[in-house]
């Protein structure tokens, strides 16, 4: 399944579109302490239980962090919700926004209860100025992806190529085994 970013670009509302050229996007992502078992823990995904090494290695890619009473940590970083593509010169749509929300628990069966909190939803998209993008924006936001979607069955030996800037990919659900081989290029 593919989205054509600057297709999606045209069909969005005006009026979203100008929320997120004014104050663009802020992803967050929270991870608790190990004590607390939830789900992945910041010492299991940075391999270390030392703050300071974590707090390093995130400044220096360019992520503000903080560390609550708890031991919990939220990384987030700012990004413009828009590119310029280095070939066509169009500008694009460039988010994660739809699967990084809380807004999706709701839908989201293996998620523990103790998480729909929104501050302790594993990953989180907010505007730029750290507030709440509304619950309707996000279904405008999606109900257009899928509007853009296009779908195709893969057959044994298909290749696809695909530019990670022009076209959002994913996958839908399937049965079966499955391999794929991934080459990355610039």
């Amino acid at each position: 399944m593919s989205t054509q970013l600057s297709e999606l670009l045209s069909r969005l509302d005006p009026e979203v579109v100008k929320q997120f050229e004014e104050k663009g996007v802020r992803y967050v992502r929270y991870l608790p302490n190990k004590s607390r078992g939830e789900y992945l823990n910041w010492q299991h995904v940075f391999r270390t239980t030392q703050r300071q090494d974590v707090e390093q290695r995130v400044e220096e890619q360019g992520y503000n962090i903080t560390l609550d009473p708890t031991g919990d940590l939220y990384l987030w970083q700012n990004r413009p919700a828009f590119i310029q593509h280095p070939l066509t010169g169009k500008k694009i749509w460039f988010t994660r926004h739809t699967n990084t929300t809380p807004h999706i628990t709701r839908h989201c069966q293996r998620l523990p209860a103790s998480i729909s909190r929104m501050k302790k939803f594993p990953t989180h998209t907010y505007y730029g100025d750290g507030s709440v993008i509304p619950p309707e924006t996000i279904q405008h936001l999606r109900a257009t992806s899928w509007a853009c979607a296009v779908g195709f069955q893969w057959r044994s030996s298909d290749l696809l190529v695909a530019d990670n800037l022009a076209a959002q990919h994913g996958r839908m659900s399937f049965t079966g085994e499955r391999m794929n081989l991934v080459y990355l290029t610039e």
